[in-house]
């Protein structure tokens, strides 16, 4: 996941991060990823599994005017799914779609 993170730094692209909740099973995004990124928009969600439920997240990846996107997540099938859009997707275990 850093070497994809560091994607958006290379190429100067806008960044976006988001976490489901601090205190979830997930935990806290990886320190090395937000200090990789520390000018991005961060959305704290309030519990939401899918960021595309999260007006705030919607916001944020439309405010970048970005039409195709480079997304991560631990679970593709819920954190990185939206029918609207066209994604690259890298999961924890590195398969790029």
């Amino acid at each position: 996941m850093l070497g994809h993170a560091s994607i958006g730094k290379v190429f100067n692209l806008p960044t976006v991060l988001t976490s489901s909740s601090d205190q979830g099973p997930n935990g806290l995004l990886l320190k090395e990823i937000t200090d990789m990124h520390p000018n991005a928009t961060f959305v704290r969600r309030q519990g939401e599994v899918n960021a595309w439920d999260n007006a705030d997240f919607r916001a944020a990846v439309k405010a970048t005017g970005k039409k195709q996107l480079i997304i991560g997540g631990i679970v593709t099938e819920v954190c990185t799914c939206d029918s609207n859009m066209i994604t690259y997707i890298n999961s924890k275990t590195g398969e790029l779609y």
